[in-house]
């Protein structure tokens, strides 16, 4: 936990990290030293991204500003929180790969690419089932080696596209990870750096 007057190395990494997303530090730049300049600039990234502004580098910012520095244009860390709803875990047990949300933009825009909507809107991918931790993992008949446990994993939707048709798709764009699909449950992928496939 960092907050006003500590100083260190944990220090000015916060600040470069700060700095690189665009929160100005002009007087003392990343100089290792939480002053008024650092705790200004903590305390507007937790009111941007909707947390307690207490100017506080503790858990909660930590993960939001990871979150921050991972994000691609279309999803976001919340989509594939845990569905446990707390009984089991903060709903992030593990981090979400940036990998994984790399990949679901390259398959959102093909299935844009493919299947265009007549009034020129976008598609989106909804995430049915992302992170899971491992009681929930074991609630919904996960196996012990399930990737979604790693936070490398997604079950997607597409509104308009049947399962079948999306999980073609995603066979196609994933070659060196994980797809699974069929019998009317929603595709799944995964960024296992090898390939997999099997049908349900």
């Amino acid at each position: 936990m960092l907050r006003k007057g500590s100083k260190g190395s944990e220090v000015k990494v916060l600040q470069q990290r700060l700095l690189k997303l665009g929160y100005k530090l002009p007087k003392y730049g990343a100089d290792g030293d939480f002053g008024n300049e650092t705790d200004a600039a903590v305390r507007q990234f937790q009111k941007d991204n909707k947390l307690v502004v207490d100017g506080i580098y503790g858990a909660n910012t930590s993960r939001a500003l990871y979150s921050a520095e991972h994000t691609t244009p279309h999803f976001v860390d919340s989509e594939f929180k845990c569905h446990c709803g707390g009984k089991y875990c903060n709903g992030y047990p593990v981090a979400v790969s940036t990998k994984l949300k790399q990949l679901l933009e390259e398959i959102r825009t093909e299935v844009n690419r493919k299947y265009p909507l007549s009034d020129g809107k976008k598609r989106g991918i909804a995430i049915k089932s992302g992170i899971r931790c491992k009681q929930w993992n074991a609630k919904v008949g996960g196996s012990s080696g399930s990737k979604h446990l790693l936070g490398i994993a997604a079950d997607i939707t597409v509104s308009g596209i049947n399962n079948d048709t999306l999980g073609k798709l995603c066979d196609y764009m994933n070659p060196n990870g994980g797809v699974g699909y069929g019998s009317g449950h929603y595709p799944h992928v995964d960024v296992r750096g090898s390939k997999a496939r099997w049908k349900y």
